[in-house]
């Protein structure tokens, strides 16, 4: 399975990315500012499971 995860790069985000990956679930983090180190501390084992992605969800399609 694989979640996205909105804000992946902040406080909450990566941790909702940590716990996930310790599920062993796959994760897809978009953010304005893609921040891999933040998960990498988290989660060092599992952070290569996580596909970081940067964006503004406020942006037009």
């Amino acid at each position: 399975m694989r979640v996205l995860v909105t804000g992946g790069s902040g406080f909450l985000g990566a941790w909702i990315i940590r716990r996930l990956l310790a599920r062993g679930i796959d994760c897809v983090s978009f953010d304005v500012g893609a921040n891999p180190r933040l998960v990498d501390a988290l989660a060092p084992a599992r952070a290569a499971a996580v596909h970081w992605r940067t964006g503004d969800v406020a942006d037009a399609a």
